[in-house]
């Protein structure tokens, strides 16, 4: 493919994609994507998303459910992996915003919105985001059993994947809502798989009504964390940060002494 300018015209997403995505490191400029309660450049991948770069992408994904559950994912990438995504980068703004309704009995409202993806339980590997990620859920109910969970993260929202040599820089990572909320620079929840060998200098933020969690690499983890560090000053701007501690391969990344690490082309 060649880079692409859409010129913040605004698209559906891809609905699902499961062949092979090769960017060739170019770029796709100035996109909107809305009408789906999985947004993304793609709605579902299981496919391979390889050497892409997405400049100022705009994402907004909305579920409301006039009865029962409503479930939202919002990603730069994906709404939902369940594929692999290698050596790609995002930057822009995600929104995920779910709100639920009933009379009587239990819902639950969710919203997961991750710079990358929204949801995890593939393979992330070589990436970067520095995006403006938000969750928010709302309380549509007369019901006394309604709750709300928010998930967000720079680079996801809610993980059961693989995350390998990524980093989260220069965001906002913001989940609020009618119930629980939970921010993480990196990762909002991971909730199992492993995560390794990554760094971010975003710390999320989370504000919900009954409860709040939120953290620099994860908000909350039941999975497995290694070699990971929060580092929210100029030590993760340091090549040697990569390098020697993190492990990262410079046949892959291009390390210059006081700026970030970029993917080569």
């Amino acid at each position: 493919m060649s880079s692409i300018d859409f010129n913040s015209n605004e698209l559906e997403p891809i609905e699902t994609f499961a062949g092979t995505f090769n960017g060739n490191g170019n770029a796709i400029f100035n996109l909107r994507i809305s009408g789906s309660t999985r947004g993304g450049l793609i709605s579902n991948n299981t496919g391979t998303i390889m050497k892409l770069e997405i400049i100022n992408i705009t994402v907004t994904a909305v579920s409301s459910s006039a009865w029962g559950d409503a479930y939202c994912y919002a990603g730069g990438l994906a709404g939902y992996n369940y594929g692999t995504i290698n050596e790609c980068s995002v930057s822009g703004q995600v929104s995920a915003d779910a709100s639920a309704h009933a009379d009587s009995g239990y819902c639950a409202a969710y919203a997961y919105a991750g710079g990358i993806a929204g949801y995890n339980e593939g393979v992330i590997s070589n990436t970067y985001a520095k995006v403006k990620v938000y969750a928010t859920t709302y309380d549509r109910s007369y019901s006394s059993n309604f709750f709300s969970f928010g998930f967000a993260g720079g680079l996801v929202g809610y993980n059961t994947g693989t995350v390998s040599y990524c980093y989260t820089a220069g965001a906002t990572v913001r989940t609020s809502g009618d119930g629980s909320s939970t921010g993480g620079g990196l990762i909002g929840r991971h909730q199992a798989g492993k995560i390794y060998s990554c760094c971010t200098t975003v710390s999320g933020s989370a504000s919900g009504s009954y409860y709040s969690f939120s953290g620099g690499i994860v908000g909350t983890s039941a999975g497995i964390v290694e070699n990971c560090y929060d580092n929210r000053d100029e030590k993760m701007q340091t090549v040697l940060l990569y390098t020697e501690t993190l492990g990262w391969n410079s046949e892959i990344w291009c390390f210059i002494e006081g700026t970030y690490p970029a993917l080569k082309k």
